[in-house]
């Protein structure tokens, strides 16, 4: 388990790592998004964006709850 608090502190060190990292999740799900969508969707997420559904609402989760 990756908890919220410890995505939160590699984001903060190194949001690109998170960012493919939370992509090739995706794509295991079959999403077809790139690093760049990721990246600034967590930032957007973060911002206090709400997530805009699909991929979004996955990554949304993590950033909440962590990734089991």
């Amino acid at each position: 388990m990756i908890t919220a608090k410890h995505i939160r502190e590699i984001w903060e060190s190194d949001p690109k790592n998170v960012a493919r990292h939370f992509t090739a999740i995706l794509k295991d799900f079959g999403y077809s998004v790139t690093p760049d969508y990721a990246e600034d969707e967590i930032r957007r997420l973060y911002a206090g964006g709400s997530p805009k559904g699909g991929p979004s609402m996955f990554i949304d989760r993590w950033l909440k709850d962590g990734i089991a």
